[in-house]
């Protein structure tokens, strides 16, 4: 794909995948990651991820955005 250069990776990745992985693919590929999108829309999310009624679920939408997501965004740029 010529006319490609940027991706939006999802997060987590791939069991086993880790960011030097992804960012190694990216390099080989020629391509560059736009964004990192967190996984937020899972079955565990259902019930909102940001607005869930018990903290914790809460709490875990909060690091996979803000700590781990973002960490893996700046690691692949």
């Amino acid at each position: 794909m010529e006319d490609l250069g940027y991706v939006d990776a999802p997060y987590p990745f791939t069991p086993g995948v880790s960011v030097a992985d992804v960012r190694q693919a990216l390099q080989d590929t020629g391509l560059q990651a736009i964004g990192v999108t967190p996984e937020i829309y899972l079955r565990k999310f259902s019930r909102g991820a940001f607005t869930h009624p018990e903290a914790a679920v809460y709490g875990e939408a909060l690091a996979l955005m803000n700590e781990r997501g973002a960490r893996a965004g700046r690691q692949l740029h």
